[in-house]
């Protein structure tokens, strides 16, 4: 859709919004066929007690670099969505991504 290769398309919005950065200039949603509806979340282990809004995960990203000498690594397949997330609106800078194309939930 985005490349102008193909003339309809049917996708997830969140694979819109990912991998094309202008793409309500770009792609028109014209019918949302309910399926699939999924919550995409920032999700940490069950250990981490203390961490309970994106405040304390900077709180957190930022002590683990002080101590571990390197960045607190986040899976996900959606780059463009956790960059706009933990960088524009939450102000996280102490991160790297970590490519996952699916079942991050169990990811190491």
């Amino acid at each position: 859709i985005g490349q102008g290769s193909v003339d309809l398309g049917i996708t997830g919005e969140d694979l819109l919004r990912e991998n094309l950065a202008d793409w309500e200039a770009r792609a028109e949603i014209v019918a949302r066929l309910g399926f699939g509806n999924a919550d995409v979340v920032v999700a940490v282990p069950d250990i981490w007690l203390d961490v309970d809004t994106m405040a304390d995960l900077d709180d957190v990203a930022a002590d683990f670099r002080q101590r571990h000498g390197r960045r607190l690594r986040i899976a996900t397949k959606y780059w463009r969505l956790t960059q706009q997330f933990f960088s524009l609106k939450h102000g996280i800078q102490v991160y790297r991504i970590v490519e996952s194309l699916g079942a991050t939930e169990g990811a190491p």
